[in-house]
């Protein structure tokens, strides 16, 4: 007799899945390998097959007459349904949300219908994740949500960036009547402009907040991961290290005392990574009884990604190790590597309970996102180089296989070809993805629009080399740019936004990719795109968001039959799961890309 239940799926990549288990028979080994898709557990000691495959597995038990658990097997396939069901309404929960609690609260700025649903959903749960699609004015709904249900003195915003503080300063002082104070500022000697200050101030404020009257207090993760750092014998007599995390420690002893009643943790993303100093000295604010969670793009890579923001907001329970076991796939060096996700629905059916999101397509009401690919033909000397680099590299190929670092440096150096050919070769003074940035531009402010240019490096903006620098060319616009070192990044985002003589917003992805509205702008150009989705997908959402007055055209150029479409090719195929999840790029897709584009 075999025994066969429904779930969700563990070992296979698909939804739902059918397990069966039998004491041992050769012949209904057979049976089950006959099955187009099966893979065998033999911790658990059952068969997993995908759902679909219920028909074909059902004909062939009446066929040749064999056994199984007929009614248990109904049962669990109508417990799996109810509990898919369940997990649709609850995702759809936001929709259902009492805002008119809210009908005789006074706003500083009047939010949108479906800001006010997150205000309520808000006020109704303690600690959640609010995960709305970038543009859809998470910090507005926060810093309303805490003012409106303040829990203790202060209300404490981490901002994952060091660059978003006094952002969020301007964002409160706009939405509510409230006050916002960095922790650790301090007024300029020379200038008297307001800086971040050293630790030693960040640590005194910290330590005296009780003297401090503003109810916003705004740090990031920069000053929560300070640590000192004490060794210590093992048993075993092997040397080790405590870490000693007193900013954090100090910030948490105000939670405890009441001081702190509310933390407002923006880009919450940065803390994916379990072992970093950062996420271990955030896992230690714990006794906060309101706790709100931000991000855009809540997985980033893998599902265990959200391991600290789940354990950090108190709905996982289970340690690391155990909840890595439950939703990933390992594999690799001694089967301990995580090679990819599993058990998805399940996991997502637990997020929709504390999590809100939605997107700018469900809600908003926003002008069109146009997506526009240019593949560009590289000529002369631009594509002797790339041709002469590309077989160098073809000969060696086979030698880097396996080794990232080098398959990576590899590409870089042949999408540096591809972006200007300056790069390499100072000699080589033009490029086809420049002369059409400007083109496209030069378009733009004939038809009274801004525009935007990204690249993953900053060297296109910075470089001493005249013809590889395209902010050089673009000076009769009057650009703004922000890229690593920019000191006053709010300065450059207002000059863009209002000076009517700004045409062109200049900035790296990385910098520029989170926590900024440029929305003044009409078209968004990619020099070269970054290997994740979601990061590109963030950057454009500075321009296409709350605010946007018209189409946004995002312009991604290419250079054809280069490593160019590889890329392009492999970020955008990688799109799953509602589009949140990336995968990094591994070894064996760089290796397909240099080798076959």
């Amino acid at each position: 007799m075999l025994f066969l239940r429904a779930g969700f799926s563990d070992k296979l990549n698909c939804d739902y899945s059918i397990y069966i288990t039998f004491q041992y028979n050769p012949n209904y080994v057979e049976l089950i390998k006959t099955l187009p898709k099966r893979v065998w557990n033999n911790d658990s000691k059952w068969w997993e097959i995908p759902y679909e495959s219920y028909t074909p597995l059902i004909s062939m038990l009446n066929q040749y007459g064999i056994a199984y658990n007929a009614q248990d097997f109904m049962k669990s396939i109508q417990e799996l349904s109810d509990e898919v069901a369940k997990m649709q309404t609850i995702q759809k929960q936001e929709a259902n949300v009492d805002a008119s609690i809210l009908d005789s609260v006074e706003f500083k700025t009047m939010p949108f219908n479906y800001q006010k649903e997150g205000i309520a959903y808000g006020l109704t749960h303690d600690k959640f994740l609010l995960a709305d699609q970038p543009g859809l004015g998470k910090s507005l709904q926060a810093s309303n949500i805490a003012r409106l249900k303040r829990g203790g003195k202060h209300c404490l915003v981490i901002c994952g960036y060091k660059s978003l503080l006094f952002n969020w300063v301007k964002e409160i002082e706009t939405h509510t009547n409230e006050t916002g104070y960095v922790i650790g500022q301090r007024e300029g000697k020379r200038n008297h402009k307001i800086r971040t200050g050293k630790l030693e101030d960040r640590l005194s404020d910290i330590q005296n907040i009780s003297e401090n009257d503003n109810f916003f207090l705004i740090t990031d993760v920069t000053t929560l991961r300070q640590c000192k750092k004490e060794k210590y014998v093992k048993k075993n007599g092997k040397e080790g290290t405590n870490k000693n995390f007193y900013m954090a420690d100090a910030l948490e002893d105000m939670c405890r005392k009441g001081e702190i009643g509310r933390i407002i943790f923006d880009e919450s993303h940065v803390c994916a990574n379990y072992q970093s100093d950062q996420t271990q000295a955030l896992l230690r604010l714990r006794s906060c009884p309101y706790k709100i969670a931000m991000t855009g793009t809540p997985i980033m890579n893998k599902n265990l990604d959200l391991y600290p923001i789940m354990s950090w907001l108190g709905f996982e329970k289970r340690n690391y190790w155990e909840f890595r076991e439950r939703y990933c796939r390992l594999g690799g060096f001694k089967g301990k590597q995580v090679i990819g996700d599993k058990n998805n629905p399940e996991l997502h059916q637990r997020l929709s309970q504390f999590m809100l999101r939605r997107l700018k397509d469900d809600v908003l009401d926003l002008p069109e996102k146009i997506i526009i690919d240019e593949y560009l033909e590289m000529d002369g000397k631009q594509w002797a180089l790339y041709d002469k680099y590309n077989r160098l590299m073809k000969a060696e190929l086979a030698k880097m296989k396996g080794n990232k670092n080098k398959l990576l440096e590899t590409m870089t150096i042949l999408r540096k070809i591809t972006c200007h050919p300056a790069w390499i070769d100072p000699t080589c003074t033009e490029s086809v993805k420049y002369e059409r940035a400007k083109q496209i531009i030069e378009d733009a402010v004939a038809n009274g629009e801004k525009s935007i240019i990204v690249s993953n490096w900053t060297t296109p903006f910075e470089s001493d080399i005249e013809c590889l620098n395209i902010r050089n060319s673009l000076l009769q616009y009057n650009p703004a740019m922000i890229i690593g070192d920019t000191k006053d990044r709010q300065a450059e985002i207002e000059k863009f936004q209002n000076n009517p003589d700004c045409k062109v917003f200049i900035g790296s992805i990385k910098a520029m990719g989170v926590g900024i509205t440029l929305n003044a702008a009409s078209n968004v150009i990619y020099l070269d795109e970054p290997w994740n989705r979601a990061v590109k997908d963030q950057c454009t959402d500075r321009a296409h968001r709350v605010g946007t007055k018209g189409d946004v055209k995002v312009y991604t150029l290419m250079c054809r039959n280069t490593k160019d479409e590889g890329v392009h090719n492999t970020v955008y195929k990688k799109g799953r799961l509602a589009d949140q999840i990336v995968d990094g790029v591994s070894p064996e897709e760089l290796y397909n890309i240099l080798e076959n584009y």
